[in-house]
């Protein structure tokens, strides 16, 4: 079980559950998410974290400079604000690659995770960072579905202004900010927990009934459910309308969008995959052992 501090905030310093902790009869798929490996393995683990979070820190940067600088596009009013949506897209991006290498190789020096406040940081920046690209992506699907849409009539369409793209993406920072506070926020009456996940990186975690329904009919809607539907339907709508323009300027919407798609998926996919490809081994993993010694008993 967790330990907690004197004030009944949840110690997050150490793993919830270790995997030779968890019993066959009554652990749950909870358990199993929560159990953490033995931190010499944690240690590969986040080795191998901390150089690929870096690598994504200078992919992130050579993406800005070939639009700060080698664009000659970016003279152009019009793919000038739309290239503004795009850095504050890669801002997000940037601070959680940073942050997660940091964080991952300061816990694979130590031997151990961080700490408890390291614990709360770490979700914070992970939804604020996933958060924010999610919602920035559905902005710009929005104004590129309003481009077309306004084309496809014969109207012209206003290029949006940079004051109005700073606006927009101050307003979804703040807001996924707080988002990513929920899980300092750690009280019996609150169905939102944060824990370390295997005990490779603190993240919004299930950890009973209550919180995973409220994780997903609650949180993750307002964290991503929304935005990455909203671009799904925008994505059919182009499709299903026809409302790409003739081949000459479909080519720059569809290298404009690429570069949107590419940032995105690059960036986050392997986090995502890590995270559950970890879950799903160590889940079937016990799976496996507690089949093996079910077994055993039978002969």
């Amino acid at each position: 079980m967790s330990t907690s501090t004197n004030n009944g905030v949840f110690d997050k310093s150490a793993p919830v559950l270790r995997e030779s902790d968890l019993d066959d009869a009554t652990s749950s798929r909870f358990d199993v998410n929560l159990a953490a490996p033995p931190d010499e393995e944690l240690v590969i683990y986040w080795y191998v974290w901390a150089g690929l979070s870096f690598a994504s820190c200078l992919f992130v940067l050579v993406v800005l400079l070939s639009i700060l600088v080698c664009d000659p596009a970016v003279r152009r009013k019009s793919r000038r604000s739309f290239n503004l949506y795009l850095i504050f897209l890669l801002i997000p991006d940037f601070v959680f690659s940073f942050l997660c290498g940091i964080t991952c190789l300061m816990n694979a020096v130590n031997g151990s995770y961080w700490s408890h406040w390291m614990c709360n940081f770490q979700q914070f920046y992970c939804v604020w960072g996933i958060g924010s690209s999610c919602w920035i992506n559905a902005i710009v699907f929005s104004e590129m579905h309003k481009l077309l849409r306004w084309s496809k009539s014969c109207k012209r369409y206003k290029i949006p202004t940079k004051r109005k793209i700073v606006t927009q993406a101050t307003i979804i920072y703040a807001y996924c900010a707080f988002l990513g506070s929920w899980g300092m926020y750690e009280q019996e009456n609150f169905p939102f927990r944060s824990r370390q996940v295997n005990g490779l990186a603190c993240l919004p975690i299930e950890t009973d009934r209550a919180s995973s329904l409220f994780y997903w009919l609650v949180f993750f809607p307002l964290f991503a459910g929304i935005p990455i539907a909203y671009v799904v339907f925008v994505t059919c709508d182009v499709w299903r309308r026809r409302l790409l323009p003739p081949s000459g300027k479909r080519r720059r919407l569809v290298l404009f969008f690429g570069r949107i798609v590419f940032v995105f998926t690059f960036m986050w996919t392997p986090f995502v995959l890590m995270v559950h490809a970890i879950e799903h081994g160590r889940s079937e993993e016990h799976t496996s052992e507690l089949q093996s010694r079910q077994y055993l008993v039978c002969r």
